[in-house]
This record gives C-alpha cells, sequence and structure tokens, in this order.
C-alpha cells in the first residue's frame, strides 16, 4: 500500500480543488460564449461559482479525508485511554495511508507491549518475593510463640510476643500481595454458589466484636435474608476489610453501621463509621496499593485492603463507592448482582 505524508495529502487536496474549479469555470466561459450569453455581467457570475465551488468541493473534500483521518486518531485515543486504565494488551492497525498516522501507530504499540513486558515482569517478581517469605515468617513465628509459651524470662516473653505480632502483619502482607496477583491476573478460579449475604455479614461483625467492644461502638444493623450468588469465601475478605476499617476509624462511643438493601436484581451492602472521615485529597486514591491516608496508622495495615476488596467485587460484576464527610464518618457501598 503506498503512503503519503500528511503534508502531500493537503497539498494534493488544495490542487484538486483548484483543478476542479478551473475547470468548471472554463465550461461556463465556454458555455456562454457558446449561448451567447456572455456580457459584463458575466465575470461577475463566474467569480460567484468559482467561489461557490472551491467552497462545496472544499468542504466535500475536508469531509472525505477529514473523516478517515481523524478516525484514526479517535482509534488511537481510545487506545491511549485503555492502556491507562491497565490494559496492555490493546493494540491499533499499523497499516496506515500516511506516514506520520502509522508511524504514531507502531510507536504506541512498541508502548504497549513494552509496558506489559514491564508489568508481567513486576507482578511474577512481587508474587514470587511473597512466596518465598511465607515460609521463614511462618518459622520466625512458631518459634517466637514457642519462646513466648515456655521461657521463664518475663522481658523476653515481652520481646517474643513482639517478633509473632511482626511476623503476623508481615505474614498477612505476602499473602494479600499473592491474592492480589492471582486475582488481577486472574489465575484464582472464582467457583460461584448461592449463600445467605446477611449469615456471612453477621459473622464477619463478630470477627470483630474485640475491636468493637474495646471502643464501646453501638451497631446500626439493617440485616435482612438476603441470598445472591458469589464466592462466599473471597467476598468475607470484602466484609472483613470494609467492616474491620470501619472498627479502627470509628471514634470511641460511636457507631457501626452495615445495612444491605435490595433493587431489583442488585444488592447494595453499606458499611459505615463515626470517625474523622476521608480528605478529599486522599478520596481518589484509597484504592491505590499501598496507600494509606492516615500515616499514623500505617502500622495497623498494609495499604492492600481496599485494593483487594474493589478487585474481588470487579470479579464478581460489582462496584464499590465511597462517600465521606469531615469529622461525621464515612460510608462504603457494595453494589452486587444477585
Amino acid at each position: 500500500m503506498k503512503r503519503h505524508k500528511l503534508s502531500r495529502v493537503f497539498i494534493g487536496a488544495i490542487f484538486i480543488i483548484n483543478f476542479i474549479t478551473n475547470t468548471l469555470v472554463a465550461i461556463a466561459v465556454v458555455l456562454s460564449y457558446a449561448l451567447g450569453a456572455f456580457n459584463e455581467a458575466t465575470p461577475l457570475v463566474l467569480t460567484t461559482v468559482y467561489i461557490i465551488s472551491v467552497t462545496l468541493i472544499g468542504f466535500a473534500l475536508a469531509a472525505i479525508v477529514g473523516k478517515r483521518l481523524f478516525s484514526q486518531f479517535t482509534e488511537l485515543s481510545e487506545a491511549m485511554k485503555r492502556v491507562a486504565g491497565g490494559d496492555y494488551d490493546v493494540r491499533v492497525e499499523e497499516k496506515r495511508d500516511i506516514d506520520e498516522v502509522r508511524d504514531m501507530s507502531v510507536s504506541f504499540n512498541e508502548m504497549a507491549r513494552e509496558l506489559g513486558m514491564t508489568e508481567l515482569m513486576r507482578k511474577d517478581f512481587v508474587s514470587n518475593v511473597s512466596h518465598e517469605f511465607k515460609t521463614p515468617l511462618s518459622v520466625i513465628e512458631g518459634y517466637a510463640a514457642l519462646i513466648e509459651r515456655e521461657s521463664a524470662d518475663e522481658r523476653c516473653r515481652g520481646y517474643a510476643g513482639r517478633i509473632s505480632a511482626s511476623a503476623k502483619r508481615l505474614s498477612k502482607l505476602a499473602g494479600n500481595i499473592l491474592l492480589l496477583s492471582r486475582l488481577e491476573n486472574q489465575t484464582v478460579s472464582i467457583e460461584k454458589a448461592p449463600f445467605r449475604l446477611d449469615k456471612r455479614l453477621r459473622e464477619a461483625i463478630l470477627l470483630h466484636e474485640r475491636g468493637w467492644t474495646e471502643k464501646k461502638l453501638g451497631l446500626d444493623l439493617e440485616l435482612p435474608e438476603t441470598e445472591i450468588t458469589g464466592s462466599a469465601d473471597l467476598l468475607d475478605e470484602v466484609w472483613s476489610n470494609l467492616i474491620g476499617n470501619a472498627v479502627k476509624f470509628s471514634r470511641e462511643g460511636g457507631t457501626l453501621g452495615v445495612r444491605i438493601t435490595e433493587s431489583g436484581d442488585k444488592v447494595a451492602v453499606a458499611v459505615s463509621d463515626t470517625g474523622c472521615g476521608i480528605p478529599d485529597e486522599a478520596r481518589a486514591r484509597i484504592f491505590e496499593k499501598f496507600y494509606q491516608a492516615d500515616a499514623s496508622r500505617a502500622s495497623e495495615g498494609n495499604g492492600l485492603g481496599l485494593p483487594l476488596a474493589r478487585r474481588i467485587v470487579e470479579l464478581h460484576g460489582g462496584t464499590v463507592e465511597v462517600s465521606s464527610e469531615a469529622g461525621r464518618g464515612s460510608t462504603f457501598t457494595v453494589y452486587l448482582k444477585r
């Protein structure tokens, strides 16, 4: 296929317009002489015909060339948006009529391939390192628990307890990284089955009983009998994370709210707290990996809970939304299909 420079296309279009309009004017002159209609008003008429012809033909050629040209730019723009969203498998057609557009297409495909390879290497590295961490962490945790249980030295037991707690935290971090990596690569098979959503939410609330009891939180529950289809075990990760965060960020004496609402074939689960709220600048980043809006609580989490929760919900065809008001708390709402 013969290709052209963009400048040649426009020069060619101008030449075609000029050729066609000059031809039309020449035909008009010949006809006016042949019919004996040439008079002093003829030049004005011919000028008007020339201007109208140039305008109409110019618009027609611009529409034809522009539609073909801008459709290619639109395709590139849509592909760039998909790459920005994390889809590195997208490719665009490289066979183009215009050199500049072809070069852009080739460069875009090379960029997408490189980004895809970099992302794959990153995920493999994170997954492998996390997997290698789990065994020695389990050994450290086991020996620390043994020392804490059997040592006669109170100070030694205190040190062992701290080691054990840190090992558990690192082990949980490694587990979350592995699970998130597998979910992002979709190497975890999601076995969906009907289950009682209200029962699983009650169990998740009971798992955090110690936390909301110590903070003297009131419970505002609205959990009607609700059945949905999905992976109950994976969704338990979502409920545990959202309820755990609500307990963690609530003020003492506040309220933990968990509600189920139904609308047609959709179910919404809202988990609310009465904490400090999420600042506007942080709200847009709370689903980023390892991001923690409250640096003072960094020791209580690893910044992977919300990204993991959102990914699990997305794999179920749902969405997660957050609303927050400074000084009054936050509400995370999960929307799922039945």
